[in-house]
């Protein structure tokens, strides 16, 4: 598998009060991992207004694909289910011209990414 990941890591502060006014804190930290990854293809990139999206299913399962702009937002979400195998999606998000991140989102909350740019149609 040829995959870069980017960890995120959160930690938060949990303070609890007893009934009896004593104090407890502790340090929560969740991890989640997004993998750039190139088992999944996306063509033609830049894309006009259709964006093929192939990718290989270990088994039969429902995903979330979900597109995010530059700065965080999702712009698109979309549950599709794959069979096992070879799948290629045609997704027709309407956005405008900019590059966004498309995320795959597997039953075992594995995400793979790839970078996408949509261009406006010249002619």
């Amino acid at each position: 598998m040829n995959k870069n990941a980017l960890i995120l890591s959160f930690v938060f502060l949990l303070t609890f009060i007893s009934v009896n006014e004593n104090v407890f804190s502790k340090n929560v930290e969740i991890n989640q991992s997004i993998y750039f990854s190139s088992e999944i293809k996306c063509f033609p990139n830049p894309f006009i207004d259709k964006v093929h999206v192939s990718l290989n299913s270990e088994k039969n399962q429902d995903v979330l694909i979900k597109i995010f702009g530059q700065y965080g937002k999702m712009v698109y979400n979309e549950t599709v289910s794959l069979d096992e195998g070879e799948n290629e999606l045609i997704l027709e998000p309407h956005l405008h011209q900019g590059i966004y991140y498309l995320s795959v989102e597997l039953e075992n909350h594995q995400f793979l990414t790839h970078k996408i740019r949509k261009v406006e149609d010249t002619h």
